[in-house]
């Protein structure tokens, strides 16, 4: 038979044993109340159900700030929530997490998908997390991204990027001040530029600082209003105006307006044309049916140059006649006959005794001796001619010595000492002639 055996240690526990053998079964210690067994005490969990034990100190402890109840491990820390290495497992929700504050609110993270996708049941719809200025991570309507369109200051982004505000919406700078700054838009036709040159340039090879509309494609530049095409500078750098600029000549730079007007320089001339355009091969054509005119302005010899044409048809050749010209000397050549319906010259009044006579004063001309006088001849052109009307005042005479005339009938007339005596006088080549027309 054995004996139970009744003991205090040294540190006032209690020790049951058996006898035989002397064997140690339960130890009691004076400050834990339970079993312990052969290898020792065993202690007791710390906290309240649920409550997930850990080492406080040498003793089992719990928290509400961490449970498990068998199925769902929930954390209300308040501190940081580190996970190391890989998180994975069967689940598919986190419920009430909540980021730096005391109180989980229900639903601020309210699933995480197998899949990884995470739902929020607070912020704004397709709304853009970023930190505001105290650090706050916030979801709102100033950066929305629905899965394909980006908007900035709209909860409805239309386009890739759209953006919008009642002030100035984007801004483009160089932070250097000098660079230059500018937009791009491509495509298969090429690149097309908005924006700035810099200090030196170097941006689109222009001038320092300039504004820039640049397509590096060989396609128009297009302007609208109202919805409608109002301007075109084509590729060759022709520019209509409500109009689509014809294909002119390789050397001609041309302004084209509406259906039939036109101003076009090269290096030798500028002119302005209705109803008549130079193609690429040289030849005029006319724009329109009717009726075509051209007025140019000629560099290489000075001369202005009228033309016209008869009626035609769209697309047909043209071909002008030069009708009239005014030359560098301020000749005029008229090609067809000229009408005066109404003119009126002013009489020019000669001076002094020794006067320089000239047609370009006016083709009537008066002279009231004031003593004996000797003309000379001023500017004659060939084809030029005057008329005369001399009162010889007080019976003064005109000596014709120092202006070489060719007389009708051989000589000088003598003046009549009243009233006008009229002589005409025109030049043919070289010489000037003169006849006595009478007196009056």
């Amino acid at each position: 038979m054995a004996n139970i055996n009744v003991s205090v240690t040294d540190g006032n526990n209690i020790v049951l044993s058996l006898t035989p053998p002397n064997t140690q079964v339960i130890t009691i210690d004076r400050g834990i109340a339970g079993p312990v067994g052969p290898a020792g005490p065993t202690t007791p969990p710390g906290g309240s159900n649920t409550q997930v034990q850990y080492n406080n100190a040498g003793a089992f402890a719990g928290s509400a700030n961490l449970t498990f109840n068998g199925t769902t491990l929930t954390t209300n820390t308040l501190g940081a929530f580190i996970l190391g290495g890989t998180v994975s497992g069967g689940g598919n929700q986190i419920n009430n997490v909540v980021i730096g504050a005391s109180t989980p609110l229900a639903g601020s993270f309210t699933a995480l998908g197998a899949s990884g996708d995470v739902t929020l049941s607070g912020g704004t719809a397709n709304g853009v997390a970023y930190l505001n200025g105290s650090k706050v991570l916030t979801i709102g309507s100033a950066l929305t991204f629905d899965g394909t369109n980006l908007g900035v200051g709209t909860t409805s982004p239309g386009y890739k990027l759209d953006v919008r505000g009642a002030n100035r919406i984007l801004n483009v700078a160089a932070t250097t001040g000098t660079n230059g700054a500018y937009q791009t838009f491509s495509n298969t036709a090429g690149t097309f530029f908005v924006g700035l040159d810099s200090s030196t340039a170097s941006e689109f090879g222009s001038t320092a600082y300039s504004a820039n509309l640049y397509h590096s494609g060989n396609y128009p530049m297009l302007f609208w209003t109202n919805g409608l095409q109002r301007m075109t500078l084509d590729a060759s750098g022709n520019l209509g105006l409500g109009i689509t600029p014809s294909a002119w000549f390789s050397t001609y730079k041309a302004f084209q307006i509406s259906s039939n007007g036109s101003l076009t320089t090269n290096t030798d001339f500028f002119a302005v044309s209705n109803n008549a355009f130079t193609n690429a091969a040289g030849n005029d054509i006319y724009l329109t049916t009717g009726y075509a005119n051209r007025y140019r302005t000629v560099t290489s010899n000075g001369q202005q140059q009228w033309y016209n044409a008869p009626s035609g048809t769209a697309g047909a050749a043209i071909t002008f006649t030069q009708a009239m010209t005014l030359d560098a000397s301020s000749n005029l050549a008229v090609a067809g006959k000229v009408s005066a319906v109404s003119y009126t010259e002013t009489v020019f009044a000669i001076t002094g005794t020794t006067p320089a006579l000239t047609p370009n004063n006016g083709s009537i001309q008066t002279w009231t001796l004031s003593g004996n006088s000797t003309p000379t001849a001023g500017t004659w052109a060939s084809g030029q001619s005057m008329t005369v009307m001399i009162d010889d005042g007080t019976a003064f005479t005109v000596t014709w010595t120092s202006m070489p005339i060719t007389w009708v009938g051989g000589s000088a007339p003598t003046l009549a000492t009243t009233g006008y005596n009229i002589i005409e006088l025109w030049k043919v080549n070289t010489v000037i002639y003169g006849a006595f027309v009478g007196s009056a």
